[in-house]
């Protein structure tokens, strides 16, 4: 198959006007290819490659421009709400909901300092780094060192903290479901929106954990990756999963999963931006009427 020069290929696209305008938007970092950024106008391209040329950085995260997509199509209004960023990594749907109007974001990640500067030093952030959210009751145990977070848990009624090293390990790990209310004293809010963003893990593993966190009405936006929720790794292509029949077939399993799983869908959308490694990806705004009650710890000074 005949491969060209990309700043050739951008200008036969009509996605430049002339490979000088080509050389600027590629060492601008700007144009992808099957979903890799471009290292150098001259490098060699196929004619099925997809190319992109992406809008000015307009966010901290490329990710970022999926959720203010799904806001936007799903019509969620996210002023005043207090939202969990599950793999916020650089922060790119913390930033979209913070846009948005979003009173407070816990912006959790597995990695540590990926956050970008400009969210970690905003008041509206409580960031949560190298925190696993499969086992985010222990994190929070074990990484609840921030001096707000500190003064917060001093001043919370004893009754409503739990520390690891005064709970059997069983008991612990039931309780991690549970850890926004349980763990952050002043923090005791349920959550009205949840973003989820994570790789290597399916969406099954996190959604059950995401549900007792849930405020009565509050809903979920995951993004959904073939690439992580299929079994068959052999059907891949260094790491892409290019079959759009078995990208349906794996949406609708996931589907009669959430139906099992008490979630309703309250949309369903592709993403306007493939995945870092060209993956095409979905996303589903979800609602769980099985949301489980919790109990709000008492005020400070008093029980209730």
């Amino acid at each position: 198959m005949p491969r060209q020069r990309l700043d050739e290929v951008l200008v036969r696209r009509k996605k430049s006007a002339n490979r000088q305008e080509a050389f600027i938007l590629v060492t601008a970092g700007r144009v992808f290819v099957d979903g890799q950024k471009a290292v150098s106008p001259a490098q060699f391209v196929s004619v099925d490659d997809v190319i992109e040329v992406r809008p000015e950085r307009e966010f901290v995260g490329r990710g970022a421009y999926k959720l203010e997509a799904a806001i936007k199509t799903f019509g969620i209004q996210v002023s005043g709400m207090v939202c969990a960023d599950i793999g916020a990594a650089t922060g790119g749907f913390t930033e979209v909901l913070l846009k948005h109007g979003a009173a407070k974001v816990f912006a959790i990640d597995a990695g540590r300092g990926k956050l970008d500067l400009k969210l970690r030093e905003d008041p509206r952030v409580i960031v949560m780094e190298g925190v696993d959210v499969r086992a985010l009751g222990d994190a929070f145990g074990k990484r609840l060192r921030a001096p707000a977070r500190r003064a917060a848990l001093a001043e919370a009624p004893r009754s409503s903290r739990l520390r690891r090293d005064t709970m059997p390990a069983r008991r612990f790990e039931r309780s991690q479901t549970h850890p926004p209310r349980a763990l952050l004293g002043e923090h005791s809010e349920t959550m009205d929106l949840v973003t989820i963003d994570v790789s290597f893990t399916s969406l099954r593993a996190v959604l059950p954990i995401v549900r007792g966190w849930l405020s009565e009405e509050g809903g979920v936006i995951a993004l959904f990756k073939p690439q992580y929720e299929i079994e068959d790794k052999s059907l891949l292509k260094h790491g892409i999963l290019r079959d759009e029949r078995v990208r349906s077939a794996l949406v609708e399993t996931f589907r009669k999963w959430l139906q099992s799983d008490a979630w309703r869908e309250l949309g369903f959308m592709e993403s306007p931006i493939r995945g870092s490694e060209g993956n095409v990806e979905y996303l589903f705004y979800l609602h769980s009427p099985r949301t489980r009650e919790q109990p709000t710890p008492p005020a400070a000074g008093g029980t209730k």
